[in-house]
């Protein structure tokens, strides 16, 4: 068994995992911090890891997952679009009070251009990678909304019966609420079975908006 220290940059949003040296286990001293002149907020712990052969930790490597985040302006708000170096992880409504965020990266400038071109009308499927991170059901149900044709809507009740279990359909509205990468994962598409367009994250004044984008027709609750 091995011993690894995990820190949490909450400015950097970034994750470094690293070995302590047995002799230090027990003497790790805690990281200060709530400490009010410290900058950086950094949170540690320690995990203990067994270590195998092929495994993903080694000695002596260090992992580290940075995250950034870019403020996206669009016709229905901005929107916060968060990324690592591999796939999108986060595309949100942002609250109006909510700082602008400038981070610049490949992946994070591309969400942007295609979201432009998907508001323009020019745009009916996006080409980005996600990473989409749920547990197994959820992952299930965004993967089939996924699934859902530009310009079409399917009920919670489709959708439960698409991925093999028609009786989670309030499960699946759960999961379809709490989908992280908004429009891409169009989560907007879903709507009850009666044709309403029944509840949205960001509101359904912009579920409206964005199945009106599409060309897509649905009643909102009376």
């Amino acid at each position: 068994m091995s011993c690894f220290v995990a820190e949490f940059l909450t400015d950097s949003l970034s994750f470094n995992v690293f070995e302590l040296p047995d002799s230090s286990v027990k003497s790790f001293p805690p990281h200060p911090a709530s400490s009010a002149a410290a900058p950086t907020t950094k949170i540690q712990f320690i995990l203990l890891l067994y270590v195998q052969p092929f495994g993903k930790f080694q000695k002596g490597i260090i992992l580290s997952v940075s995250i950034q985040r870019q403020t996206i302006r669009s016709p229905i708000g901005p929107l916060i679009a968060a990324a690592t170096q591999t796939g999108l992880v986060e595309l949100r409504f942002a609250d109006s009070e909510e700082p602008r965020l400038s981070a610049e990266t490949e992946l994070l400038t591309e969400t942007a251009r295609q979201l432009q071109e998907f508001f323009e009308g020019t745009r009916k499927a996006f080409t980005i990678p996600l990473e989409l991170r749920g547990t197994e059901f959820q992952k299930k149900v965004w993967n089939a909304v996924l699934k859902i044709p530009y310009g079409s809507t399917t009920s919670y009740a489709q959708i439960a019966e698409r991925i093999g279990n028609p009786g989670a359909v309030r499960a699946v509205g759960a999961a379809n609420g709490r989908n992280p990468i908004a429009i891409i994962v169009p989560c907007h598409r879903v709507i009850g079975s009666d044709g309403e367009l029944c509840g949205y994250g960001g509101g359904l004044w912009r579920k409206e908006k964005l199945l009106s984008i599409e060309g897509a027709a649905a009643k909102l609750p009376i």
